[in-house]
């Protein structure tokens, strides 16, 4: 199986991280880390763990080419049949790894993802909360899953769960604008079912360093994901809206499927986002309209 551990400028939490991975009891892995050009302490950091363990693999990208890029490029690097993510600043159990390779390998094909409740702790690693993702999706159709998974998704805690890596590679993986993990957990239930294991193995790390805190506005967010977002118009609840009915389309399925998966959409998003989205379009076109009228003038 396989870890990949995207990063930039870790080197607060990330020898935490690591030693988290190499201390699990379930030890036949592979760990990708693609350091996007970090200027701190983190190159250090890695290489010397990959100095000590030839199971980590360690890529230092020139130039920083965007939080999604990286959170695909391990992804791309990968050899296992199961898949992943870390996070340089959260923590696993030592047992955390045993129990997912338990479970995916006695599920039926179609469990993809199989992730372990979540703690959340503060910076210093002391207990905020015992989350609960409800993300415990069994239903057999893609509508189903889609409703559930609609319903109840809060936060990207279940990303860094462990995935059958052929059927994530039938997603997008991540996109490269604002929330783009909910359109990617949108196509993972698609594609299959989301098992839920009952313990408490994930440890969610609260920071103000953390991507969402350290860049507070819509076009801070948007230049994480890509630095190339400079000159695109941000507005972040159409574009997700607009995602996640290209999702629908892009994710194979049956017509019947995909006219369910879209109604789904509708009928759950459409009541709470079309005020907000709405508003963006309004904004967008009051700004077009007054670039206009500078030019004329």
């Amino acid at each position: 199986m396989s870890i990949g551990i995207p990063v930039y400028n870790g080197e607060r939490y990330l020898a935490q991280a690591l030693n988290a991975i190499v201390e699990q009891t379930f030890g036949d892995f592979e760990v990708i880390i693609s350091d996007n050009a970090s200027t701190d302490g983190t190159r250090e950091i890695c290489e010397r763990f990959a100095s000590q363990d030839d199971r980590i693999r360690y890529f230092r990208q020139s130039q920083n080419r965007g939080g999604a890029w990286n959170f695909n490029e391990v992804v791309h690097r990968a050899n296992g049949e199961y898949f992943k993510w870390a996070a340089h600043d959260d923590l696993i159990d030592p047992t955390f790894l045993q129990v997912c390779v338990e479970n995916l390998d006695a599920a039926p094909p179609d469990v993809i993802l199989c992730y372990p409740k979540t703690t959340m702790i503060d910076a210093d690693g002391d207990v905020l909360s015992h989350y609960e993702d409800n993300l415990d999706i069994r239903q057999r159709t893609p509508a189903g899953r889609y409703r559930a998974y609609l319903k109840n998704y809060e936060l990207s805690n279940a990303m860094f769960g462990l995935f059958r890596i052929d059927s994530l590679r039938k997603t997008r993986l991540h996109g490269t604008y604002d929330s783009a993990d909910v359109v990617l957990f949108s196509e993972i239930a698609f594609v299959g079912q989301i098992w839920e294991v009952p313990d408490r193995l994930f440890k969610r790390r609260w920071h103000d360093g953390m991507s969402r805190r350290a860049n507070p506005t819509n076009r801070d967010i948007a230049l994480w994901f890509d630095p190339k977002n400079e000159d695109v118009r941000i507005m972040p609840r159409t574009r997700l809206f607009l995602e996640n009915i290209r999702a629908v389309f892009v994710i194979r399925m049956s017509l019947p499927q995909q006219i369910n998966c879209g109604w789904v959409l509708f009928a759950e998003w459409g009541p709470r986002y079309w005020r907000v989205v709405g508003g963006e379009l309004k904004r967008e076109l009051a700004s077009v309209f007054r670039r206009r009228s500078h030019t004329v003038a």
